[in-house]
């Protein structure tokens, strides 16, 4: 009995001794889960996503328009032959089998990746670090499982950390500019990457890409780091604080400097994809970004890290969102099939002083097996500073040949007697910025240059059909009146940047001159008494000879304007 008495379930309640719960006093777990709800990293992610709906379908989620989500307008000419050549051109290309099955844990990664893209960005990640932006990826592991053409899991976690950092603003002009960067860094390029203008206000980034488009030698005598380090100088000397964009700018050419790990090989032929000059990016570079952009003093709301960016986003996220990963190979190729129908678009367009950034190499460097894209090496090539005008792009009428299957546009010749040395203009400019303006890199210019440009598009000869371009001596001709063509586009331009600036000028000097002769004018009245009507009339009769009257301002009067001389 005894045992049964101690084995017997107590009274619900509390123990006699126990102290009485007080009403309305939170556990520590529910303190420790509004300490993170309001946790500043998750605060911003919150913020993001609500700025940032999540791509969604209104019906059938089999139905949805993937390609609508994933590609963008095409303003000039497109027929179904350059439709053809696109499809030709993923047939043939190893992406198409490398792509064919995303649908496995191996690949979780880059689904993600494809969703913070799409949904922040608006832009797939394949196009973001494609040819379009001058970049491309570069895979450095050579185990059995890396993949050349494939993000890799470790690859893809960098940019989702990156992504859903607030620094950007969700705006890809940053972010594709920050990427830039760091690989122009780390190979010490000195090609005439930027120009167009830095899209935000910077007292220092203007300044600079302006100094970059002027530089009249053919390649920078300073690095990038090098020059932004000294027209930060130059903003602090005049008073002028520098732009947080440019503090992490700077950090990471100070990171690239200071990171003592070993660096990506410099391979052969990444230089160049689908007939473009591009920027390898590596894990190593978007490892140096990351940790730049923890060491930049952001704002207060800014200020955590890149891993506490993901993690914040990962507690925010949630519901159901497209696209899933079962499409992920689909939404692959639509993507992909973007890319190469604007590279196409890039490539055939005659070269302005806008869209000179699209680098192209030699036609005759072109390995014409077409094994697979890496087949394509093209020489690296330096910069010059001022675009040339003996460039020039000659496009196959005909369909395009089984043996070029990898680039179906034939490549732009570049000649200014130098075989090593090139002036591609501006890659930001053109190939990126072009790319954040619907890909219209002539809508940037006058109306009459662009009538100029139509004029001589018009006028520019035919090449025979299907002939290959160094196969043929009437192709040097051609592009030897293309050139001089293009001297003469960019002379017209020139003139009209010299005279809109004579313009800016006058009218600067202009109101200068309104502003000094009414400081003047109120100076005479304050240390000249106001003398009466008869007083004055008498001499300004007697002054000027005609009968008097009082203006309203002597600068109605020109004849008086001596007077504050």
């Amino acid at each position: 009995m005894s045992d049964a008495r101690n084995n017997k379930r107590r009274a619900p309640g509390n123990h006699a001794n126990e102290p009485e719960k007080k009403k309305g006093r939170p556990s520590q777990a529910d303190l420790d889960s509004h300490a993170e709800r309001d946790a500043m990293n998750q605060v911003q992610a919150r913020r993001m996503l609500r700025r940032h709906p999540a791509v969604r379908s209104t019906g059938d989620d089999d139905r949805f328009d993937y390609e609508n989500l994933v590609s963008w307008r095409i303003e000039e000419h497109w027929d179904e032959e350059d439709e053809a050549a696109v499809d030709e051109q993923w047939d043939q290309s190893e992406l198409k089998e490398s792509t064919k099955d995303l649908n496995s844990p191996q690949y979780a990664s880059l689904f993600k990746l494809f969703r913070i893209s799409l949904r922040l960005f608006e832009t797939a990640p394949n196009a973001i670090i494609s040819p379009l932006f001058a970049l491309r990826y570069q895979a450095v592991s050579k185990n059995s499982l890396s993949n050349e053409w494939v993000m890799s899991m470790t690859f893809c976690e960098h940019p989702m950390k990156l992504m859903v950092d607030p620094c950007w603003e969700q705006d890809r002009k940053l972010l594709v500019l920050a990427l830039q960067w760091t690989v122009i860094c780390r190979l010490d390029s000195r090609r005439r990457w930027l120009s167009g203008g830095f899209p935000k206000s910077c007292p220092v980034l203007q300044p600079l890409f302006e100094e970059i488009q002027d530089y009249e030698a053919k390649r920078l005598s300073l690095s990038y780091h090098e020059m932004h380090e000294q027209a930060r100088n130059r903003a602090i000397r005049e008073g002028k604080s520098p732009s947080e964009f440019s503090d992490l700018l700077y950090q990471v050419g100070e990171a690239v400097h200071e990171d003592k790990k070993l660096r990506p090989k410099v391979e052969p032929g990444f230089d160049n994809l689908w007939g473009v000059v591009v920027l390898p990016l590596t894990n190593w570079d978007l490892r140096v970004l990351s940790n730049a952009v923890n060491s930049t003093k952001f704002r207060p709301e800014w200020s955590y890290s890149v891993q506490d960016a993901l993690k914040g986003w990962k507690a925010e996220i949630s519901g159901h969102e497209l696209p899933t990963q079962d499409k992920l190979s689909l939404v692959y190729r639509l993507s992909q099939k973007n890319v190469f129908r604007h590279i196409r678009v890039m490539l055939r367009q005659p070269l302005t002083d806008a869209d000179d950034g699209i680098h192209r190499p030699e036609p005759d460097q072109v390995n014409q097996n077409n094994d697979s894209e890496q087949d394509m090496n093209f020489l690296p090539r330096r910069i010059h500073h001022r675009p040339v005008a003996n460039d020039a792009i000659v496009e196959k009428s005909g369909p395009v040949d089984a043996n070029d299957s990898d680039s179906p546009l034939d490549i732009q010749h570049w000649s200014d007697g130098d075989d090593n040395d090139i002036d591609i203009g501006s890659t930001f400019g053109a190939g990126v910025e072009a790319g954040f303006e619907e890909f219209d890199p002539a809508s940037r210019e006058s109306a009459e240059y662009r009538r100029h440009v139509s004029n001589v598009s018009e006028t520019l000869p035919q090449q025979p059909h299907a002939s290959p371009i160094n196969d043929s001596h009437q192709d040097n001709r051609i592009l030897s009146e293309i050139s001089e063509l293009r001297k003469e586009n960019l002379e017209l331009r020139k003139s009209q940047q010299r005279l809109h600036k004579l313009v800016e000028e006058g009218q600067k000097r202009q109101k200068e001159l309104m502003l000094s002769m009414q400081a003047r004018l109120e100076e005479l009245s304050q240390r000249n008494p106001a003398p009466n009507v008869q007083q004055d009339n008498q001499q300004t009769t007697a002054l000027f000879n005609k009968p008097a009257t009082t203006p309203e301002s002597v600068l109605d009067t020109p004849n008086l304007w001596y007077l504050l001389d």
